[in-house]
């Protein structure tokens, strides 16, 4: 038995190796036995370590082997690659993944191979690593990859690589941002998508970046889009290897409209400083530390200083001398408030006066915050001095206006008066001839030539009758004797009563004020306007009656007492085309004569509704009621 003997001590030595190999092995060496329903035979320590099972559960329980302890989902996979390494008596190679008895789950990588006696298949020996960490790896390594992978193709901005002046690798947006397909980009010099003017700029950039020289990673130019367009783009460079080459990678941003917007922003700042610089008054322009930005001419001028010697200095250093107020308006206006005064002045050196309307506002950055303050300053002496002489000649052209109402007034109580008492008289005494006359052939004898006579003495007594109404009418309307015999308010409504006879319009005179005592001037002014108003109603409003109202009116806060004088038709309504119209001289004359007694005068129509006349007479004191 000595050879049978030398064999089991061969196969023992061979057994204690591959125990101790096994043993200090960092994955799990194990041996199954086939013909003892696939329980396990041999196993290290590391298979408890990774499983979380004792060697007697491996061993003796239910989990007698490697195949109860895959995940389901793996299970089927790994017992018919196994039976096919069997079937073929060749090693095998797997991964899958084994449940921890904490229910959680680890990826192992498992090498075996079948070993036969007699034919017979005795075992299968294997090795199995545990590769959970390098999965894990591998899975973070393809999300990140396919984060990047989605970032690069789904960006905003053009990515590219250039290599030797060609473009070797671009996302999308490259394309899109050309024209260009990318075929097309990468089979042409990215060069020739440069515009011209730019192009040498930007090889030279890119030799000198790929040299290492150092420049600024960032800087613009401009592309020809395939539709013919120049757009700018911003280019941020970062050099990089590229398949054991030095090539450089690169950001490509639209900057087209930013671009636009800026210059378009530069244009509205010179125009905005061309209009401050020329603006007829003072302006300047202060950042939040009260230093000059800009400047007007008048600036200069008025504060007899140069703009050279101002912007960018304190507004305290080139004025030492500045009043607290205004150092306190600056404070304000800082804070954000908005300060003005519309009649100000200050004293020059030479001891004059001189009058302005100034504003000090903030003014807002983009971000809305302050970024510093303006003021606007107008000198306004010449124009207080031209509106004082204004207001004076107004003054003196309304009392003119006055006074020829006054002597208007007087030269018609005179011709009023000539024509009542001289041709009145005169009238009178010819009627009275002719009537002697008439007498006197009455007792003559009778004839052809009597009653000739007596018929031309009739029409003559007639026509002289006649002669003396119109002399009556006509001094009636220069200077009515009803309104100083009897006052205003019988003088209305003998104008009223003249108005409907003569035009068979039916009129309403309705009042709460039994007499009106006034200034004669004042009244004559009411009744004159009273005439003009009844006069454009008769000619113009195509009205079927007229209402006239005398009342008091409301009390002012000083207490003082005034009357108002309605007038209101049912015509057509003026409207205010009329009403504005310059040509409308009998309006504008009404409103002469309410300026003269410091009254209120309002006019409106409305389409169909008729148009209603409002003046307002103030009560001086004395006038009773």
């Amino acid at each position: 038995i000595t050879e049978r003997k030398q064999a089991e001590e061969a196969l023992s030595v061979r057994e204690r190796t591959y125990r101790t190999l096994a043993e200090n092995l960092p994955g799990i060496v194990y041996r199954v036995h086939i013909r003892e329903k696939d329980r396990m035979q041999f196993f290290n320590n590391i298979l408890v370590t990774m499983t979380g099972y004792n060697e007697k559960e491996l061993i003796e329980g239910e989990v007698c082997s490697i195949d109860p302890l895959i995940v389901a989902e793996d299970r089927d996979r790994v017992i018919a690659e196994v039976n096919a390494a069997i079937k073929d008596n060749r090693s095998f190679s797997i991964e899958y993944r084994i449940t921890h008895k904490d229910g959680t789950s680890r990826f192992f990588f498992e090498r075996g191979r079948p070993i036969f006696g007699n034919d017979e298949l005795h075992c299968i020996d294997g090795v199995i690593l545990d590769i959970t960490e390098r999965k894990r790896a591998e899975e973070a390594l393809r999300e990140s990859e396919e984060k990047y992978r989605n970032l690069v193709e789904n960006a905003a901005e053009a990515i590219y690589v250039a290599q030797d002046g060609k473009l070797v690798f671009l996302n999308p947006m490259t394309a899109m941002m050309s024209g260009y397909s990318g075929e097309e980009l990468m089979a042409r010099p990215f060069t020739e998508f440069v515009h011209p003017d730019d192009r040498d700029m930007v090889i030279d950039r890119h030799v000198r970046r790929i040299k290492g020289e150092e420049l600024p990673h960032i800087y613009s130019f401009r592309i020809i889009h395939r539709d013919g367009n120049i757009r700018w783009v911003e280019l941020n460079t970062v050099l990089i290897n590229w398949k054991g080459k030095p090539a450089t990678l690169n950001f490509l941003s639209n900057i087209t409209e930013r671009r636009q917007a800026e210059l378009k922003l530069k244009e509205s700042e010179e125009i905005m400083r061309y209009i401050i610089k020329h603006d007829p008054n003072a302006i300047a322009v202060y950042d939040r530390n009260l230093q000059y930005i800009a400047v007007s001419n008048r600036y200069l001028q008025d504060y007899n200083v140069k703009e050279s010697d101002i912007i960018g200095k304190h507004h305290y250093e080139v004025f030492p001398e500045m009043p607290q107020k205004w150092k306190d308006v600056h404070l304000r206006c800082l804070a954000g408030a908005i300060e003005r005064n519309d009649d100000d002045y200050f004293e020059r050196p030479d001891g004059s006066i001189t009058y302005n309307s100034w504003e000090c506002r903030p003014w807002h950055r983009s971000d809305g915050e302050i970024g510093g303050i303006i003021t606007y300053t107008e000198v306004t002496t010449e124009r207080k001095k031209s509106e004082e002489e204004l207001r004076t000649s107004r003054s003196q052209l309304r009392a003119l206006a006055a006074r020829l109402q006054q002597i208007r007034e007087y030269e018609r109580i005179m011709i009023a008066r000539e024509i009542h008492d001289e041709m009145g008289g005169g009238l009178t005494g010819l009627k009275m001839d002719l009537s002697w006359l008439l007498r006197k052939m009455s007792d003559a004898d009778p004839g052809e030539a009597r009653v000739a006579l007596m018929d031309k003495i009739h029409t003559s007594n007639a026509l002289i009758d006649q002669m003396i109404h119109v002399v009556r009418r006509i001094s009636t309307d220069l200077r009515p004797s009803v309104l100083d015999d009897l006052g205003l308010i019988a003088a209305l409504e003998w104008q009223l009563s003249e108005f409907t006879s003569r035009t068979e319009i039916p009129h309403e005179f309705a009042t709460t004020i039994e007499y009106v005592n006034m200034e004669e001037n004042t009244a004559i002014a009411v009744f004159r306007i009273f005439q003009e108003a009844l006069t454009n109603v008769a000619r113009h409003s195509r009205a079927t009656k007229v209402a006239v109202i005398l009342r008091e009116g409301e009390r002012s806060l000083f207490g003082d007492k005034s009357l108002v004088l309605e007038i209101r038709d049912n015509g057509r309504g003026i409207t205010e085309e009329e009403i504005l119209n310059p040509e409308s001289l009998g309006l504008l004359g009404m409103k002469e004569r309410v300026l003269a007694f410091e009254g209120e005068l309002s006019i409106r129509g409305e389409p169909g509704g008729g148009t209603a006349l409002v003046l307002q007479i103030p009560r001086k004191q004395g006038e009773v009621s």
